[in-house]
């Protein structure tokens, strides 16, 4: 993969005991998964941990369609009535600060006050 640190990813972990087998089905796994929209993280979120190299960002449609219900279809910033396809799912904590890609940390803002509020 082009544009990782390689050199530094073999210093720090050309002691690691890793398994190349499970390796690769995890790599095949994470590449397959819709939600990893970085590619390039995977390998460096295999030899780190660190979930946010998999860039995790988008709510799959069951959860925002249980969101949407749970406001009864209110965006909760300008308390107006939308239906679903007027509406987007976005981090209460944002993502760029560290909020996850779970329900519990989603809320459905209306198009334009999700597009207009930039991260705060």
């Amino acid at each position: 993969m082009k544009g990782l640190a390689w050199g530094k990813f073999y210093n720090e972990h050309k002691d690691d005991k890793l398994n190349a087998a499970e390796l690769e089905q995890r790599i095949v796994e994470l590449i397959d998964d819709d939600e990893v929209e970085s590619k390039k993280g995977i390998y460096e979120y295999l030899l780190t941990g660190t979930v946010r190299t998999l860039s995790l960002r988008t709510f799959d449609e069951k959860t925002k369609q249980k969101i949407y219900a749970k406001q009864d279809g209110i965006c909760p910033i300008c308390k107006k009535h939308f239906n679903f396809e007027e509406m987007e799912a976005d981090h209460i904590l944002p993502w760029s600060g560290g909020g996850k890609t779970m329900p519990e940390n989603c809320h459905m803002l209306c198009k334009l006050d999700n597009r207009t509020k930039s991260g705060k």
